[in-house]
């Protein structure tokens, strides 16, 4: 007896149970995959329409309301993004009606690596004479984004940078060549020692690639040109 008790089957209730689990994830994965993706398209469309209405509708009053009343409904659903604050820093900038170093600290606490939100910060404490902070946010910036150098070299020497400042927001390593490139052709006429040591900085750090190199070239070609 005690044997076929031994083989009798164990209960099935735990086998119900393990199949409905089972059927249960089976159903939600799908769901939460669909809710997923249809949140980011809601975000996408989100963003999408307040970088449209902040070009275009920033000028009068009323529109700033409305533009501050969808900014605000497009952060309660989307609480954790780090785009709309930087939208609110912006229409703020563009408006001189609030301070937009509260909505950068706000979008910077979302996301730290955010390049554009320490640019306008630069931007904005550099209009207050903070040149030391501006040029900080501007190397972070440029840490975080190579890609705005241009609108960084054209900040830096709108406040007279030196030459050691301006290689001094160039990233470390290889991937701070380019940038010290696009700071050497921004670099104004009287700053042409500068624009040689910069392009010289980017050849060290990349010396097989072959941008630093068309601007050693072309600087060369025109300096023997100024001989002739």
């Amino acid at each position: 007896k005690e044997s076929e008790a031994a083989e009798q089957p164990g209960p099935p209730v735990r086998t119900h149970a393990r199949l409905r689990v089972g059927l249960a994830i089976a159903v939600m994965l799908p769901l939460g995959a669909a809710a997923l993706a249809w949140g980011r398209a809601d975000l996408t469309v989100a963003r999408r329409s307040l970088h449209q209405r902040l070009l275009s509708e920033s000028e009068s009053p009323e529109q700033r309301i409305a533009l501050r009343a969808a900014l605000h409904s497009a952060i309660r659903k989307h609480p954790a993004e780090p785009y709309f604050p930087l939208v609110g820093a912006l229409l703020a900038w563009k408006s001189r009606d609030d301070d937009p170093m509260p909505w950068l600290s706000w979008a910077l606490e979302r996301d730290i690596t955010n390049g554009r939100a320490h640019l306008l910060a630069a931007e904005v404490v550099g209009s207050r004479g903070s040149r030391g902070q501006a040029l900080f946010e501007l190397r972070m910036g440029l840490v975080d984004d190579p890609g705005l150098a241009d609108a960084a070299a054209r900040l830096a020497l709108r406040w007279s940078a030196t030459c050691e400042e301006l290689r001094a927001l160039a990233p470390s390593g290889e991937r701070g060549a380019g940038v010290l490139c696009t700071l050497a052709s921004f670099a104004p006429a009287e700053l042409s020692g500068c624009r040689d040591q910069l392009v010289a900085d980017a050849l060290e750090r990349a010396p097989s690639a072959p941008w630093p190199r068309k601007i050693a070239a072309s600087d060369l070609l025109q300096k023997l040109k100024n001989h002739k």
